[in-house]
């Protein structure tokens, strides 16, 4: 999940699934509001039901604007509209990432809140991020694992960790700062002057949108 690119969000935002077959009915990704005063609002959704993974087990959610040549032929791409504007759709701030499914269709609207849906659906996995205190005033709320951890980590993209599968788990994740001066920097931000990553994130990592998350950088952008 890329949240907060360098510079311009949009339509640099994605986030990426894992799996196999097709997608059941009901199914969706929310991106859900932490900051207090707004706790709960679904700030961005997309229904992935009927979806079909590719030979790569690898769903791509990228904005439709948004050309990726180097993605694998084996990687589902999916496009969507509202990734596309210069602030994305994606809260860089305290926000959740929640895949969901529902026994009966769901009804998403702007003023949905994700706390009246808890009760109607199952969470599959789940990661989030936070302000650092006090930015965040003491009452940020996270509705999955918050990977910022502590000591704390600021977070502009996660990745899930190869070879741990565990749902909503912590440990599953990691994450940093991105860095590069372009918002299509798949590169993390490791320095000592401004740099944050997660004490988990491999020293070697980067975003592969389209790849296994142990790709190594190949020296062309997926999605340049």
């Amino acid at each position: 999940i890329r949240h907060n690119p360098r510079g311009s969000d949009g339509p640099y935002e994605f986030v990426e699934l894992r799996g196999g077959g097709t997608i059941p009915p009901n199914t969706w990704v929310l991106s859900v509001e932490g900051d207090h005063g707004s706790v709960g609002r679904i700030n961005w959704s997309i229904d992935v039901s009927g979806r079909i993974f590719g030979a790569t087990g690898l769903l791509l959610i990228k904005a439709a604007a948004l050309s990726c040549p180097g993605v694998p032929s084996g990687t589902t791409l999916v496009d969507d509209m509202a990734l596309n504007g210069m602030q994305g759709a994606i809260q860089n701030s305290a926000e959740s990432m929640v895949l969901v499914r529902a026994s009966a269709p769901l009804n998403i609207t702007g003023s949905t809140n994700f706390t009246t849906l808890q009760s109607s659906v199952t969470v599959l996995d789940s990661v989030a991020w936070r302000d650092p205190p006090p930015t965040d005033g003491g009452v940020d709320q996270t509705f999955g694992p918050d990977v910022t951890g502590a000591p704390f980590a600021p977070v502009e993209a996660v990745l899930r960790l190869v070879g741990n599968s565990s749902p909503n788990a912590a440990s599953a994740w990691a994450g940093g700062r991105m860095g590069g001066v372009t918002p299509n920097s798949v590169f993390f931000n490791r320095e000592a002057d401004g740099g944050s990553v997660t004490p988990n994130l491999p020293a070697t990592a980067v975003l592969t949108p389209g790849e296994a998350n142990d790709t190594a950088f190949g020296g062309t952008l997926a999605c340049p």
